[in-house]
C-alpha cells in the first residue's frame, strides 16, 4: 500500500501512481476526511477513464462485505456506461443468496437517489433487474429482504411509469402473494411459505412496506389494480386475507377519480405520464390516502435510509402486530399498525 500513497504532510493519494484501485477501497472509511475525499475522487476518476466492469464490480463486492457508506455514495452516482454494469451487478447479487440482502439494499439506495439514467431509459426492466426482483419477491421468505425489496419497488414505480404496462400483472401478483405471506392466523399450524414463524417486528415492517405499495398502485393504476383485487379476492380461498388485510387498506383511501373516467389503456399510456415529474406522481398517490403518515413516507428517502438500512434490529416487545383486529374492542388494524410503526426500537438489520 505504501507504494500507492504519497506521504506529504500526512498520507495523501498519489493520483499519478500506477496502482490497483481495489487496494484503496479499505481507505474509503478512513477517519481522515481528506484522504477519503481524495480516494473517492480518484475512484470516480478511474470509473470515468475506464469503461471496463472490474472497478465497479470490485467496489460493489467491497460494499457487500463492509456496508461502506462511502462506497454507496460512489455507486449511486455512476454514469454511463457503468449504470448498465451496476444494474447487472445488482441483478447478480439478488440472484445469489450470499449477498441478496445487501444487493436489494443497494438497489434501494439507487432508486432513492433517482438518477436520470433510471428515468430516461428502461435499463431496470430491459436488463432483467426488474424481473429478478419480482422473482425474488415471489419466492423469498427472508422478511428483511422482502421488506427492502417492496420498498425499492414502491420508490421505483414513479420513475418508470411508461415502462410498466406489461409488468402490472406481475406486480399485482407480488402484492397478493406477500399479503398472503404476511397473514398470520392465530392458533393455526405454521404452513410452509407462511409467516407464522416470523417475529412480529419483522411482520410489522413488511406490512408497512406493503401498505405503501398498495397506495402507490392504487394511486397510479386504480382501474387495473382494483380489477385485479376484485378477481383475486373474489375467490373463496382468498376471502380471509381480504377481510383481515386488504379491506382495511381500502377503507383508508379516497375514491380515485380515475375509476370514473379512466380505463386500463388510459392509465398506462405514455400520454398520461409525459407531463408528470416523479414528485407529481408521488403527490397524486399521497392525495388518495386518508392517513397522514402514508403521505409523509413518500418524501422521506433520507429518513428511510437511516432507519431501515443503517440501524440494527432491536427486538420489539409488542405482541402479534398484524393487520388483524384482535378482541371485541380492537381498534382499526391499519391505525394500530401505523401507530406501532412510530416506535423507535423497530428498525431493520443492516
Amino acid at each position: 500500500m505504501a507504494s500507492h500513497i504519497e506521504s506529504n504532510h500526512g498520507n495523501h493519494v498519489n493520483k499519478d501512481a500506477d496502482f490497483d484501485v481495489r487496494e484503496l477501497f479499505n481507505l474509503l472509511d478512513s477517519a481522515n476526511i481528506t484522504d477519503v475525499t481524495e480516494i473517492k475522487d480518484l475512484v470516480q476518476e478511474k470509473l470515468i477513464e475506464n469503461s471496463d466492469t472490474w472497478i465497479l464490480n470490485s467496489l460493489v463486492e467491497y460494499y457487500y462485505i463492509t456496508s461502506s457508506k462511502e462506497a454507496i455514495d460512489i455507486l449511486i452516482n455512476v454514469k454511463t456506461p457503468h449504470d448498465k454494469h451496476l444494474v447487472d451487478k445488482i441483478s447478480e447479487g439478488i440472484r445469489g443468496a450470499p449477498h441478496r440482502l445487501k444487493a436489494v439494499q443497494l438497489l434501494l439506495h439507487v432508486v432513492c437517489k433517482q438518477p436520470m439514467w433510471i428515468q430516461k431509459s428502461d435499463k431496470i426492466i430491459s436488463q432483467s433487474l426488474f424481473g429478478v426482483l419480482m422473482k425474488c419477491l415471489k419466492n423469498e421468505t427472508d422478511v428483511p429482504i422482502l421488506m427492502t425489496g417492496v420498498m425499492s419497488l414502491t420508490v421505483l414505480l414513479p420513475s418508470i411509469p411508461t415502462y410498466l404496462g406489461h409488468q402490472l400483472s406481475t406486480i399485482f401478483e407480488v402484492f397478493s402473494h406477500l399479503m398472503t405471506f404476511s397473514h398470520k392466523k392465530p392458533g393455526s399450524p405454521i404452513a410452509r411459505g407462511s409467516a407464522g414463524n416470523v417475529p412480529d417486528v419483522y411482520l410489522l415492517h413488511l406490512q408497512v412496506a406493503l401498505y405503501s405499495l398498495f397506495h402507490r398502485l392504487y394511486g397510479m393504476f386504480p382501474y387495473s389494480f382494483l380489477a385485479f383485487l376484485r378477481t383475486y379476492y373474489g375467490k373463496k380461498e382468498n376471502i380471509a386475507v381480504y377481510e383481515e388485510c386488504v379491506k382495511p387498506m381500502l377503507e383508508r383511501v379516497r375514491l380515485h377519480p380515475g375509476l370514473i373516467t379512466g380505463n386500463r389503456d388510459a392509465e398506462i399510456s405514455a400520454t398520461r405520464w409525459r407531463t408528470m415529474e416523479i414528485q407529481d406522481v408521488v403527490m397524486e398517490c399521497a392525495k388518495m390516502s386518508l392517513d397522514v403518515m402514508e403521505g409523509m413516507w413518500d418524501d422521506s428517502s433520507e429518513s428511510l435510509k437511516k432507519n431501515i438500512l443503517y440501524k440494527p434490529l432491536e427486538q420489539s416487545k409488542s405482541k402479534d402486530i398484524t393487520f388483524q383486529t384482535r378482541g371485541k374492542n380492537g381498534e382499526n388494524a391499519v391505525n394500530k399498525l401505523l401507530e406501532q410503526s412510530k416506535c423507535k426500537d423497530s428498525s431493520f438489520i443492516n
